[in-house]
């Protein structure tokens, strides 16, 4: 399948009104274009090098993306060339402290930590990340949605067949106010599925991840109890007892691949390459799909002013109103030094 299609992920264009949150707002084709022009200059750097290995890690929800980039260079790079680039997804945490801080903090990592060049991060860094480090950069470069997915034995994909959840119900589910299949407010909206008398077993991240970021934040968005009781960070606190942990996205669409009656979130492109079944959202009287298109009506609601004149290139995306737009999307940016690379690398 296209890129574009299994990831649901695209380059912004700009444009149209602005959102912001976080370390700033703006964010879109500025931004993708100014990462791009540094991206180009370390792939010419790399012609010019005897030997140049690129490092790159960070964020699983864009990690396709990158890994396919990398690959198809191999192919295009100048004959005398002697580079390799390389893409560790390990998380969106993960990523900015090996950029931050190298290998000093990375302890609580699975792997081994390794000199990042460049970072990907779907969470944004911080206020005081800016003030410890003022040569760090956010770069949007993709955008994409973060869906509820599901694994209910005998359900079948079909006209018809989505099971549908409000953002608000999504939101009580992942606070624990809803905790059963046949609760009365999903049996409501769902009259054609036969919802089973069972338990929801939720499934989060179990790292700090720009997915759960992105989610969290529209979910807060979504219902002011969320906010409260849970808040809108990338951390793994959810405040739930009955709740199952796994690392990365990947890890999440396992559990509940092989889990009946088991509800977690993923990015589109996790879903669909697993092959799992993932909720529309009932807006008003109109359903909507998580999709390229759900995702673009959404950056075109919030998130499409370059923002080039600003000192931060970051935007929210989440919570886009249009009855087309899917409301759970965010940006996924490279985090960069801005300071001249060392002569060895």
């Amino acid at each position: 399948m296209p890129v574009s299609t299994t990831l649901g992920l695209f380059r912004p264009a700009g444009g149209g009104g602005g959102g912001g949150g976080g370390g700033g707002s703006g964010g879109g084709g500025g931004g993708s274009a100014a990462a791009m022009h540094l991206l180009c200059h370390a792939l010419l750097a790399a012609g010019a090098a005897a030997k140049l290995n690129l490092r790159a890690g960070g964020a699983s929800f864009p990690a396709a993306m990158y890994q396919d980039v990398s690959f198809a260079y191999s192919f295009r790079k100048p004959a005398s060339a002697s580079a390799d680039i390389s893409y560790h997804s390990v998380g969106s945490s993960a990523g900015k402290r090996w950029i931050k801080d190298g290998t000093q903090r990375c302890e609580d990592d699975v792997r081994p930590c390794v000199t990042l060049d460049w970072a990907a991060s779907d969470s944004l860094l911080t206020e005081s990340d800016y003030a410890a480090q003022p040569d760090l950069q956010m770069f949007p470069t993709l955008a994409g949605a973060v869906v509820p997915i599901f694994n209910l034995p005998n359900h079948t994909e079909g006209e018809g067949q989505d099971l549908l959840l409000t953002p608000t119900l999504v939101s009580k589910i992942f606070r624990g106010a809803v905790t059963r299949w046949d609760h009365p407010e999903i049996v409501s909206i769902n009259p054609l599925l036969a919802l089973p008398a069972e338990r929801i077993l939720l499934c989060v991240r179990a790292d700090g991840s720009g997915t759960t970021e992105i989610f969290k934040k529209a979910l807060s968005a979504f219902e002011q109890e969320f906010k409260e009781q849970v808040g809108a960070d990338s951390g793994t606190r959810w405040g739930l007892a009955n709740v199952t942990r796994r690392r990365l996205n990947s890890g999440v669409a396992t559990y509940v691949a092989h889990t009946p009656y088991s509800l977690g979130y993923s990015v589109l492109a996790e879903a669909e390459s697993a092959g799992l079944p993932f909720a529309a959202l009932l807006k008003g009287d109109h359903r909507v799909r998580a999709s390229p298109t759900s995702v673009a009506y959404a950056l075109a609601e919030l998130g499409l002013e370059i923002g080039n004149e600003r000192e931060v290139l970051t935007a929210d995306v989440h919570n886009a109103l249009g009855l087309m737009a899917w409301p759970i999307c965010g940006y996924t940016y490279l985090v960069m030094r801005t300071n001249p690379l060392p002569a060895e690398v």
